[in-house]
């Protein structure tokens, strides 16, 4: 609201359409209309993009501009760790996807450590892990949660490629199974980064 009193508070009289391409959300409600849902517009003069940034040094009520990315890309993980119910007293006889799980969460700390440029890097974070119901069986399923995120779409395809490859050795090694899915935000296509022109948008305040 505050972005639109302004432009109307300077005198602006063309149309504007706030829109969210489907990134914040409380339950299935978006803060506002997904860009899909709008008319064709014909002549659009400009499209301004902004975030709040809580982390910030910035003074209150101030700006931040730059030149490329400005925040990264970011992406859904779910990884399914699929092994062999057993009972506790009994191992030998599972695959135990929690061992499994626990071996996979530390080593994709190297997708980032030990497989990305330093000046390049990305943030891969597991924040979830689920399995099991009962203290005395081993379960059958273990579900990892988590991010991926990136300032370039090189970065997050070789993450990409890293937590898959990964998953699928430490599987192997195990003898367990696992389904890997990264989603990117709410876009289908493979691009994720979106680069900025701070010079344009000086230009246009």
């Amino acid at each position: 609201g505050r972005p639109i009193a302004y432009l109307d508070k300077h005198g602006y009289s063309g149309q504007i359409y706030p829109v969210n391409p489907k990134v914040d959300r409380i339950g299935d409600w978006l803060c506002y209309p997904d860009i899909a849902s709008l008319p064709v517009v014909p002549d659009v003069a400009m499209v301004l993009g902004y975030h709040n940034w809580p982390f910030s040094t910035l003074p209150f009520r101030g700006i931040g501009l730059r030149t490329g990315p400005m925040m990264a890309a970011s992406g859904t993980l779910q990884i399914m760790v699929r092994g062999r119910e057993s009972h506790a007293a009994a191992p030998h006889h599972g695959i135990d996807p929690v061992v499994v799980a626990s071996h996979i969460v530390c080593a994709l700390q190297t997708v980032v450590s030990r497989s990305h440029d330093p000046v390049n890097n990305g943030v891969v974070s597991i924040t979830r892990i689920h399995g099991g119901e009962a203290f005395n069986i081993i379960p059958q399923v273990v579900e990892l949660g988590g991010t991926v995120r990136a300032l370039s779409d090189e970065v997050f395809d070789l993450s990409e490629r890293r937590i898959r490859e990964i998953v699928a050795g430490v599987c192997q090694a195990f003898g367990a199974q696992a389904e890997v899915a990264l989603r990117r935000g709410s876009r289908t296509d493979r691009k994720s980064t979106r680069l900025n022109s701070s010079h344009v948008a000086l230009s246009r305040m």
